[in-house]
């Protein structure tokens, strides 16, 4: 697999910006509010504690690098993630209280719960390791331990565990040849993207990994979860009042990918303020009968 070199800009995102752009997607969607300052809410807990955890270099030689990246093989495996466990029952409390102050579909009781079960570090360390495993049924029959619904359990485990993913991936993003990598998995840690966009300098289709926040440029002319290139499989959709942005469909795996297209206009995009702008993407490929390989946690 050849690797075409370009320069990936990397997302810096603050709290402020964040807001920022909530106010412009609101004026044109205001039903977007509640998940985008829910989302906000959430992302501030997360930049606080990221503050705290030491940056961690990366101890991979390039020749590994490369050839990890050759075989598919993620760079961050499960057991490179360093956790916390004092830091970890932080932030699931004080997340745990957003979700239940902000969330469009508050769970009652959710932080008094958490901040009681968290209190049993093996239960912690075993919570958060299942997810780091991607063991989802392990995860499932832990977060029964606590009366946690699968979709709850999930939200928690991502969004307490990424500040850990986001300073161990910031090394690893400066070595890596991130320009043109053909797979829908994040080349960093393994994760899904949120979505793509195509930038605009060039039209370069770049994703971003809804955990580490990693973002990876890819081939445009083949899916890039089942990995045709078959043209007669490969089709997009649109709106009719904003064909900009666009939902693009493999016949072959019966998978979709949304991409938003920045090419015509300058300026940055935040994806996960994107990916609920366009939800209404999500609902025309479902409909047509394909599924949602890229993540989100937040709906």
């Amino acid at each position: 697999m050849a690797i075409d070199q370009f320069d990936i800009k990397q997302a810096k995102i603050t709290k402020g910006a964040i807001s920022q752009e909530i106010k412009e997607y609101c004026s044109r969607q205001p039903e977007l509010k509640a998940i985008m300052t829910f989302y906000r809410d959430v992302f501030g807990i997360q930049k606080r504690y990221a503050a705290r955890i030491p940056a961690q270099m990366p101890n991979l030689p390039s020749e590994e690098i490369n050839r990890r990246m050759e075989s598919r093989q993620p760079l961050i495996e499960s057991g490179d993630i360093k956790l916390d466990l004092g830091m970890l029952r932080d932030i699931a409390k004080d997340i745990s209280e957003v979700i239940e102050l902000k969330s469009p579909s508050p769970p009652n009781g959710l932080a008094r719960s958490i901040s009681k079960k968290t209190t049993d570090k093996k239960w912690l360390e075993r919570f958060a390791q299942s997810f780091i495993q991607k063991n989802e049924g392990n995860m499932a029959q832990i977060a029964r331990e606590a009366d946690l619904e699968p979709a709850l359990a999930s939200l928690l485990a991502h969004t307490m565990l990424a500040p850990f993913y986001w300073k161990k991936s910031i090394g690893l993003r400066k070595k890596a040849p991130l320009g043109q990598v053909p797979s829908g998995f994040c080349p960093i840690c393994g994760s899904r993207p949120v979505m793509a966009f195509l930038r605009t300098e060039d039209g370069l289709r770049v994703l971003e990994c809804s955990l580490c926040g990693t973002r990876w440029g890819t081939p445009r002319m083949i899916c890039l979860f089942c990995g045709t290139r078959d043209q007669k499989s490969l089709r997009y959709y649109f709106m009719e009042e904003d064909r900009s942005r666009r939902v693009y469909v493999c016949d072959n795996c019966l998978s979709y990918l949304k991409v938003s297209d920045l090419t015509p206009r300058p300026g940055e995009i935040l994806v996960p303020l994107e990916d609920f702008a366009t939800s209404h993407l999500d609902q025309l490929a479902q409909d047509k009968g394909y599924k949602r390989v890229s993540s989100t946690v937040f709906s």
